[in-house]
């Protein structure tokens, strides 16, 4: 008994080989962790591989009801990006685009809306160049099960403030109570008074990161 488990254990061992196979293989060329596709200024593009359509539970902040919201998914060879932005995602989905599919697409417009962010307007042009084949990159990517991350982690690196400490922030409204910048999530418009009035940099900043993750995020691009 002992002799048998003792060979067992030995055969659950990794074979040399393989931590060689590890140490040896080449550099990866494609990150799976998503990224958002931002495209923040009019005139700015990308050039990627559509993935396709896929779904994330969203909870609502105030009823805690979660939501199936749509997304789509793209690549650039390097990096898998998501977009959450409804008239994209919209757009992508009527056109019948098939996964695979190399594509260009242009940020051409921004229209405000009352107290909610502006809603952005796509240009997409499909590309002669060799379509992905997704029978072969397909169900590796699916099986991925891509899903978009946390506002918090749309927050680009390097700046002062992180997105949590963003949320803390706090400053005295008119009738004297002291209120954090998180409350003012679902109150965009607030929010741009900060960012382009206060005489607070804190303030200022603040604001600008809150901003910039419920943008990045798909929270209010709703058409009207």
């Amino acid at each position: 008994m002992t002799t048998e488990t003792q060979t067992q254990t030995t055969d659950l061992a990794l074979p040399q080989a393989y931590a060689d196979a590890l140490k040896n293989a080449p550099e990866p060329t494609l990150c799976i962790t998503p990224k958002p596709l931002l495209l923040e200024n009019v005139g700015d593009e990308q050039r990627v591989y559509y993935l396709g359509q896929a779904t994330f539970e969203k909870p609502d902040r105030e009823t805690g009801e979660v939501k199936i919201k749509p997304e789509s998914l793209f690549t650039d060879g390097k990096n898998v990006y998501f977009s959450l932005s409804t008239v994209l995602v919209g757009d992508l989905a009527r056109r019948g685009i098939p996964a695979g599919t190399p594509l260009l697409i242009r940020f051409v417009e921004a229209r405000e809306n009352k107290g909610k962010a502006a809603t952005k307007f796509f240009d997409i042009f499909p590309l002669n160049v060799h379509p992905l084949n997704m029978d072969i990159y397909g169900p590796a990517l699916q099986s991925m099960r891509i899903l978009p991350p946390a506002p918090r982690s749309l927050i680009q690196q390097g700046q002062g403030m992180s997105y949590d400490q963003a949320l803390a922030v706090t400053f005295v409204d008119k009738s004297g109570a002291k209120v954090a910048f998180g409350a003012l999530l679902e109150k965009p418009e607030q929010l741009k008074w900060f960012r382009d009035n206060s005489q607070t940099p804190k303030f200022r900043e603040a604001a600008a990161i809150l901003l910039a993750a419920n943008q990045a995020a798909g929270e209010s691009e709703t058409v009207e």
